[in-house]
């Protein structure tokens, strides 16, 4: 083999893996431009003083005395969507399973964006309802289904019919 023909296979071989490298880094590219990305998160909140404060795990009722002596006194539940996309993602609705066969649906009593809803890459969207209605379905759960709610899910359903589900939360120390 003359010195010619040795660089013109050594220079084909680097081209050939910088085309593997580069169809590569294109198909990654174009799997996250379009891949359905998000998290979802169950929040209890309480409102008051023009805002809410809020977590993703219920206070301890210490907390809570706390927080109500300094002016929030609305318990809320509520789900926060985050777009960890680049594409858009569309909410359609959204509620609150407590394990049980019923979901609540907030329809009249939701505060947050008008749905559907939707948020571009990299955003999110919080929306609340009062935490009344999860103490509504205890009641009928209790009632009807002899099953107690000991924790919640939030569940996002978007335009396409995906449906995603926030980790549980724990509810059962705010219900009666």
């Amino acid at each position: 083999m003359n010195a010619t023909t040795l660089t013109l296979t050594i220079a084909s071989l680097v081209f050939s893996l910088l085309s593997v490298v580069f169809t590569g880094l294109t198909a990654w590219w174009t799997w996250r431009a379009w891949a359905r990305r998000l998290r979802v998160r169950a929040l209890f909140g309480l409102g008051g003083r023009g805002g809410v404060a809020s977590s993703t795990k219920v206070p301890e009722p210490r907390e809570l005395e706390r927080l109500i002596d300094q002016g929030y006194q609305d318990p809320l539940i509520g789900v926060e969507v985050r777009n960890t996309g680049v594409s858009p993602i569309t909410v359609e609705k959204w509620s609150i399973d407590g394990g049980t066969t019923v979901l609540i649906t907030p329809i009249a009593d939701q505060i947050g964006p008008n749905l559907p809803h939707t948020i571009p890459g990299g955003s999110s969207a919080t929306w609340w309802t009062p935490f009344e209605n999860v103490r509504s379905l205890h009641v009928a759960s209790s009632d009807v289904l002899s099953k107690r709610v000991e924790s919640v899910r939030a569940v996002v359903e978007l335009g396409d019919g995906h449906v995603t589900r926030s980790p549980k939360m724990a509810v059962a120390n705010v219900l009666p």
